[in-house]
């Protein structure tokens, strides 16, 4: 994407329902994200993940594209759809009122 400095990152949806990217570094290819999330889902339990971002964020965690500065620091911590066309965005409450405002 033109005028675009994209990276990939590991994301989940939160308990507000929302994409958001997981705290780390963003990779320069989904490939180093893939390993990325491979590498949270290896040395942490199912459990103390559901404990730490909740059950809805353990059954979402994906690799999604993001927007970053020229430093490669994300512009958000939110996940764009137009950037992840395909990729569940919203859940609960906030994906009805996302649905209403299209």
């Amino acid at each position: 994407m033109e005028g675009k400095n994209i990276r990939y990152v590991v994301s989940y949806i939160n308990r507000d329902g929302m994409r958001r990217r997981l705290k780390g570094n963003t990779l320069s290819t989904r490939d180093l994200a893939k390993e990325a999330l491979k590498a949270v889902l290896e040395n942490n339990t199912r459990e103390l993940l559901i404990e730490t971002f909740g059950e809805v964020a353990y059954e979402t965690l994906d690799v999604s594209a993001i927007d970053c500065w020229e430093q490669n620091d994300p512009k958000g911590i939110y996940i764009d759809e137009e950037l992840n066309p395909g990729q569940e965005m919203f859940r609960g409450e906030i994906k009805d009122m996302m649905k209403r405002l299209k």
